[in-house]
Formats: structure tokens, sequence, C-alpha cells
């Protein structure tokens, strides 16, 4: 069936129909207005503390209701709103067809929770509706942590020989995390094979998890090696500390040479001149010549040790604290306990403690129980010219004699104090000693 423009015209009830179902078509804040939604940023982590959604083209007069989903699918925020009825602070131009919203992790006003415990990156929807069938939608994503938390040791460089039960290490959270529920501590070895795997581990009451190395068992193979916490399968946090020893490995012999070394030796005893000599007389008229001094049959320093075994020392001690000060002295940046004692040149470990061996160190120490006795002996000086001025009786040479010998006294003791810094000019400003200096 086909209408003319004549009947069109005459049909006026339907024209009106048609104009009016225009008006209303332009009129709809759906098809008038293509509304928005812009997220910044649409990825971040779970340790912000807010972010923005801006509404753009929406009808000034429209009442929109905004849903914000925050974890999984639980919609945690819900918010309706006329755009011309927010306040200005909210508007993007001077007629609010654009509006911008922060959404913030805790506080007043717009809340949202989008910081969990999640070890894995969960997308989430904001959704914006309107009238009966308007809607949009955009996602954006929450990532994990990227860390979760931190290991310290008490030491990172560790004698292989050292009592690991003395060894400790603290794993803490960071950035708001907490630790919650049974985790794991797992040690892996310089080429990142798991060799303990304790699991079973809840944090303290202070909210950190503590320990000690020996609580992995024995392990004395030198390298890097990491300790992590682990929780259902997850890796939240790593450190690592270096095992080393005195002693440097032994070289493997060059097969080679030991056939060079074997048959020289069999060659220097079946010499005429070596008959009727002692073994140990052989052994050393065969190691004193130079192409056969290297040979395994030959005693051989100990490697990595020239002169003294600082080990064997410090193990000599009976007392644990004498032990530890020994370690300390011969090699203070592994022992040191903070950062002042890390900084200290290695010293000598005698009877009478560690005596540095470097000159500011060693001029320092030796002033300490120097200053200390000439001290002592200025103030005995101080009592015996104080004893004879008391017991002169008015003798004139008696009061003089006890009080030159009182100022003689002070004198020396301020001379005394005044010691480090006369010797620093002397050493530092005016012979340039090496090391001298502070």
């Amino acid at each position: 069936m086909k209408l003319s423009k004549m009947s069109l015209f005459k049909n006026r009830p339907l024209l009106l129909s048609l104009v009016l179902l225009c008006i209303l078509y332009l009129a709809s804040p759906t098809k008038a207005y293509a509304q928005n939604i812009s997220i910044q940023p649409e990825e971040f982590r779970t340790t912000v503390d807010e972010f923005g959604i801006d509404l753009t083209n929406l009808n000034p007069d429209v009442e929109y209701k905004l849903n914000i989903q925050c974890l999984g699918t639980q919609v945690d925020y819900k918010y309706s709103f006329v755009p011309k009825s927010l306040d200005r602070a909210y508007w993007l131009d001077e007629i609010p067809t654009s509006i911008k919203l922060y959404i913030y992790k805790s506080g007043q006003g717009m809340n949202c929770t989008f910081q969990s415990n999640n070890y894995d990156s969960q997308v989430h929807t904001v959704t914006l509706t309107w009238g009966s069938n308007g809607k949009t939608q955009k996602n954006y994503k929450v990532l994990p942590r990227e860390n979760y938390c931190n290991v310290e040791f008490d030491n990172d460089n560790i004698d292989v020989n050292f009592d690991l039960s003395t060894a400790g290490f603290r794993i803490y959270p960071v950035d708001g995390y907490i630790f919650t529920g049974i985790h794991g501590v797992i040690l892996r070895d310089k080429d990142n094979t798991i060799i303990y795997n304790v699991t079973g581990i809840i944090a303290d009451d202070d909210g950190k998890i503590k320990g000690h190395l020996d609580e992995f068992g024995e392990f004395s193979n030198p390298g890097t090696y990491s300790v992590e916490l682990i929780k259902n399968s997850n890796q939240l946090c790593t450190g690592s500390f270096n095992l080393y020893s005195y002693l440097e490995p032994t070289p493997t012999p060059d097969p080679q040479f030991t056939a060079v070394c074997n048959q020289g030796y069999d060659d220097y005893l079946s010499k005429s001149e070596n008959s009727g000599k002692t073994a140990a007389e052989l052994l050393s008229g065969f190691c004193s010549q130079s192409q056969y001094s290297s040979c395994h049959q030959c005693p051989q320093p100990t490697p990595g040790q020239p002169g003294i075994n600082p080990r064997a020392i410090c193990e000599q001690l009976g007392d644990s604290n004498d032990q530890s000060s020994c370690f300390k002295c011969f090699d203070p940046k592994n022992y040191g306990s903070d950062a002042n004692e890390r900084s200290k040149s290695p010293g000598s470990w005698t009877a009478l403690g560690c005596i540095p061996t470097d000159t500011a160190g060693f001029v320092k120490w030796l002033l300490g129980p120097f200053m200390g006795i000439a001290g002592g002996i200025a103030f005995l000086l101080i009592l015996k010219g104080g004893y004879q001025i008391m017991f002169s009786q008015g003798n004139p040479e008696s009061i003089t004699d006890g009080r030159d010998t009182i100022v003689a006294a002070v004198s020396g003791l301020v001379v005394i104090i005044l010691s480090v810094a006369i010797l620093e000019i002397i050493g530092v400003e005016i012979l340039n000693i090496p090391g001298f200096g502070r």
C-alpha cells in the first residue's frame, strides 16, 4: 500500500504522530548523546591510592547511575547523579556534559576496595546506565604488586665455617601488604636449585617472619644463595647472601704435569749420588729443583693463606664473644655488625685484643691506653705536689717544689689532651704521612 503526498497531508493525525515521534527521538538522551567512559589509568597496581573516571557527552538534565566493580563480580560502589546538579569542581567544561570523578581506596567520599593480597591481575568493570535501556561500560585492570616484602640478613657475606645458628634473617612486608595465613621459605643455591623448602611458617606478632640459616640444614659449598618467601606457589620476595671460605679450592692437577713430576721423581731417586739419603733428604733435594717445586710430591703452602690462618686462630678462642671479636678484627668487611665496623681496615688479633695494622688505626689504638696511663700519672703527681705544700710547714723551698710539681703535671695533662690534634697537624699537615688523615 502506498501513500501519496496528498493523502499524507490529508491524513493530519498520522502526520502529527510522525512529527511527534521525530521530536521524541531527537530529545532522547540515549540518541542525542554518545555517552563515554574513560578511566585513568586503565591499568594500575593494588598499591595506588586512587584512580580517575571521565564521563563525557552526558546530558546535563538526565539522571545517571554509575556502578563500579572493584573485586571479583561484586559491585562495590554505586552512585546516582544528575550532571548539572553536581558541584562545579566535577565539571570539565562550562556546561556539564563532561565530568571527572575520583575513586579512592580509603577515606571519605567515593571509596572502592581495589587493593587486596591478590597475586594475579584482576579485570573490573565500570558501568554507566540511564533511562530505561541506556548503558555503556569500560574495563580497568588491577595488577598485582611489584613487591610484597623485603628479605634482610644479619650479614650477607658469611664464612662457610661460621655458626649459622647466629646468622639471622628477617622478612617483613612493604607497601601495606600484610602476611596472612601460612607461608613457605625456600633456599636456592647458585644454580637456582632448591636445597631446602620449609613450609608451615606463620608471621610473628609484629607481622614479620624471622629465622636463622641453620634452620635450612647444613650447606657448605661457597657461592651465592637466595632465600625466597612463597605463598600458594607465588614468590612474594627474595634476598641473597654469599657463602665464602678463607680457603680457596685446591686446583685440579694437570694430568700431563703429574706424569712429568712422577717421571722426574723416579729419575731423581735413581741417581747414584742420592743413594743412602733419607726420604726427607730425597724429597727436599727433588723439590729444590725449580722445575719440580710445584709438583704434588712437594709440600705446598695452603692456598689463600700466605702467612696465617685467621679462622684457625679465632676458633681456638673458647669464648663465643671473643671469637666474634676475632672475626671482626681479621675481616671487618664481612663480620662487622654495622657500617662503621665494616669500614675499618683488617687488624691482627693478639692477647691484648685487636690491634689495627693501618697507621691511623694503630695510633688511635695506642693513644687510648697511653692517655689513660699518662692521665693517671699526672693525677698522682698533682697529689704529690699537694702533699708537699700541705706538709711544707712554711718552708719556701718545699712550697716551690710542690707548686712546680702541680704546674708540670697540669701542663703535661693539657699536652696529652691536645696530643691528638697536635699529632694530626704534624702527621697530616707537615709530614703528609699516608693513611694518617681522618
